[in-house]
């Protein structure tokens, strides 16, 4: 335990001194977070109410910044800390763990 807080430690200090690192999805992943996202508020405005599309909003926020930390762990693992990481497949499959 006390060597993985040494090496949360070691990301944390590296990326506060780095400069910014760009975080984007591939093509593909956008269209399908995006379709994701808007089936799920469609989904939500029919059967509840479009009273809870910030709430939608904010659960593909979250997601989408989960994804951004996953891929940086990965990154930090590899040793490929590059200016721009692209989220790889894995990471943006957490998405599916919530569809209904």
């Amino acid at each position: 335990l006390i060597e993985l807080s040494r090496d949360i430690q070691t990301m944390f200090d590296f990326l506060e001194h780095h400069k910014p690192i760009r975080f984007k999805l591939s093509d593909a992943q956008k269209q399908e977070f995006l379709n994701i996202f808007s089936n799920w508020s469609e989904e939500v405005n029919f059967f509840i109410s479009s009273d809870l599309n910030g709430s939608i909003n904010r659960l593909a926020l979250n997601h989408f910044r989960i994804a951004m930390i996953l891929t940086t762990l990965r990154a930090f693992e590899t040793g490929e800390i590059l200016e721009t990481l692209v989220c790889s497949d894995i990471d943006l499959s957490l998405i599916h763990i919530f569809e209904p």
